[in-house]
């Protein structure tokens, strides 16, 4: 599975 792939995308994306 990609779970760390998808992690490090949206907390990339999740710039808060």
């Amino acid at each position: 599975f990609i779970e760390t792939k998808y992690a490090a995308y949206m907390l990339k994306y999740n710039s808060t």
